[in-house]
C-alpha cells in the first residue's frame, strides 16, 4: 500500500498526469489522518529552522562517521559495509559489500550485527524489510535514522559501536 508521491517532469507530462488521473482523486488519494500528519510535519519544519538545521548537521556528521568506520573496515575479513546514502539525509544504508549471496544469510548477518549492537551498546537498529512480493527489492541493509534530536557523543557511539560489532561478526564468519 502506499500513500502517494510527486512527480518531477516536464509540464506537458504532468499536465497529462493531472487531467488523466482526476478520476483517481479520492480512490487512491492519502488518508486524512496521513494528510494531516504530514501538514503538522511540515508546520514544525517551517517554524522551527533551528531543527532541520540540527538535522542536516547530524545527518552529515553521521554521514561522515559511518564513511569511516566503512574505510577502516578490515578488507580482509569475511565481509565489510558499504555505506549508501546522501550525507544530508537523515537515512543511512549499511549493506554488506560482498554477501553470501542468499538473501537470507544476508539478512541474518545483519541481524546478528544489530543484535550485538543492542546487546553491547543499548543501541536499536533495524535490518530493512521488504515484501516478498517485490520483484527488484534492495539488497538488504541495516537502516539508521538520525534525527535533531542526537548530540555528537551519541553518534558517535552508534557508529564505533557498529563497527565493534560488524568486525566481531564478519571476523567470526571467516575463521
Amino acid at each position: 500500500a502506499t500513500v502517494g508521491g510527486f512527480v518531477v517532469a516536464k509540464s506537458e507530462l504532468i499536465a497529462h498526469q493531472r487531467l488523466s488521473g482526476a478520476g483517481y482523486c479520492f480512490s487512491a488519494s492519502l488518508p486524512p489522518f496521513n494528510a494531516t500528519a504530514a501538514i503538522s510535519a511540515l508546520k514544525i519544519m517551517t517554524a522551527d529552522q533551528a531543527r532541520t538545521s540540527r538535522v542536516k548537521r547530524n545527518a552529515k556528521a553521521m554521514h561522515d562517521l559511518l564513511r569511516d568506520m566503512t574505510t577502516n573496515m578490515d578488507k580482509e575479513a569475511d565481509d565489510y559495509f558499504w555505506l549508501l546514502g546522501d550525507e544530508v539525509s537523515p537515512l543511512k544504508h549499511l549493506h554488506l559489500q560482498n554477501g553470501k549471496g542468499s538473501r537470507a544469510e544476508d539478512e541474518e548477518t545483519l541481524q546478528q550485527i544489530c543484535d550485538r549492537v543492542l546487546t553491547e551498546a543499548s543501541i536499536a537498529l533495524v535490518v530493512t524489510d521488504y515484501s516478498p512480493l517485490q520483484k527488484l527489492a534492495p539488497k538488504p541493509s541495516i537502516r539508521l535514522t538520525v534525527s535533531a534530536g542526537h548530540t555528537p557523543d551519541q553518534l558517535e557511539t552508534c557508529a564505533a559501536a557498529i563497527g565493534r560489532a560488524a568486525a566481531s561478526v564478519f571476523n567470526a564468519r571467516a575463521s
